[in-house]
């Protein structure tokens, strides 16, 4: 029913607020929000747009579990193969491998205003609109649960103390990383999930580790395909900064992360309560959890103060407040902090932090801009301070 042209458009003139509820949207109406599933065509869009706003789901393991809201028990195997004219059941049944854990129904919602001028205007892509907003909205909300979730009304995150990636590396006493304890990361994890690993941190630790060298001078990472030890790194807003006991690089197979889809996206319209604002209101819910069901095959590495080596140029530092970014540069003879004000260009999160806008918003005006105020750099982008400042000024909305 939620496939059919009937009522893809009942659904979308319904989000306008141009007829009553009719037979297919009151047949496809979900009694736990009050609210109505998205059309096919509709979530497919949606799960696309969602798909590029986290990493985590790029990287996890998907599973749909919708024909209940209760409390599930799901199991997990490795698996074993051999070869043989028989089969020999006994030798291949490994009981201490078959894990049980409990999978739960998170509620996860978000509120989409809209002026109810656009909402009734037919040429109005209401439908990007309202699919692009509560991706990127779910999106963010989504992967700092699967990055630091407490198992508490949200999944439970791939850093969880206890049910999470387990500790491959500590920083030494010094609170130094060096170019060794990438390796004894990377070593860390068991062949069989290093084959398909990947890095995952934040800007400011990719800005780090991009200067770090060996002791014959050569760069840990790869500049021609973006890798480490030729493993991909994703780079995640969610991970921690740099800071002391902070679990700051994370390293595995993340497809033993299940991301458990319990109930997909429903949306219903909030009519009277904006309408004196002259305003719509969409209300989007969804019910899911995440575990990381195979803690060994992701590590993580525990980070001191800061991060520096030898051989590492520059290093990111946090002054106090978490307004004031810097570059702590390593000299023999001196230390040179230069504040944000006084920097020409600055990275996403010093830009997002020091004009008090989101780190997710920051990275696409750059995308949006960039020649214009940003420029790309390596893998990243970078704000040019001036010319931002003057952008700002120069709008009412951003």
């Amino acid at each position: 029913m939620i496939n059919s042209t009937a009522y893809y458009n009942d659904f979308w003139n319904e989000m306008r607020g141009k007829q009553a509820v009719t037979d297919n949207l009151y047949n496809n109406r979900e009694s736990k929000t009050n609210a109505y599933h998205l059309p096919g065509e509709s979530n497919k869009k949606y799960t696309a747009v969602l798909q590029k706003e986290s990493a985590v789901r790029q990287l996890a393991t998907v599973v749909n579990a919708t024909r209940s809201d209760s409390r599930l028990w799901t199991f997990d195997c490795e698996g074993q193969a051999e070869w043989g004219d028989m089969v020999n059941l006994e030798g291949m049944d490994n009981e201490d491998d078959f894990q049980r854990f409990e999978v739960q129904a998170y509620r996860l919602s978000e509120l989409v205003r809209l002026g109810l001028e656009f909402a009734s205007d037919q040429s109005f892509a209401i439908e990007d609109y309202v699919i692009g907003k509560m991706a990127r909205c779910f999106g963010t909300s989504e992967e700092q649960a699967f990055i630091n979730g407490t198992g508490e009304n949200q999944p439970t995150g791939i850093l969880h103390a206890t049910d999470g990636a387990e500790t491959g590396v500590t920083a030494e006493s010094d609170s130094v990383i060096s170019y060794d304890e990438i390796i004894k990361l990377y070593l860390s994890v068991d062949k069989k999930y290093r084959k398909h690993g990947t890095w995952l941190m934040n800007d400011e630790t990719v800005l780090a580790l991009r200067t770090l060298k060996d002791s014959a001078g050569n760069y840990l990472w790869k500049e021609s395909d973006e890798t480490i030890f030729s493993k991909p790194v994703q780079i995640v807003d969610s991970m921690p900064s740099i800071g002391k006991g902070q679990k700051v690089i994370a390293f595995g197979d993340f497809s033993n992360y299940w991301l458990v889809q319990r109930f997909p996206l429903t949306i219903r319209t909030l009519k009277e309560k904006f309408a004196m604002r002259g305003q719509v209101g969409y209300l989007g819910c969804e019910y899911l959890d995440g575990k990381l069901i195979r803690k060994d095959a992701v590590k993580v590495l525990s980070d001191g103060s800061r991060l520096s080596s030898w051989g590492c140029g520059n290093t990111a530092a946090r002054m106090e407040g978490g307004l004031h970014m810097a570059i702590e540069k390593h000299d023999t003879t001196e230390n040179t902090l230069v504040p944000v004000s006084e920097k020409y260009t600055l990275t996403i999160k010093e830009a997002a932090s020091y004009f008090n806008i989101g780190t997710k918003k920051m990275r696409r005006l750059a995308e949006d801009n960039r020649g214009r105020f940003a420029v790309f750099s390596g893998n990243r982008y970078l704000i040019i301070r001036p010319q931002f400042e003057k952008f700002i000024s120069a709008s009412s909305e951003i």
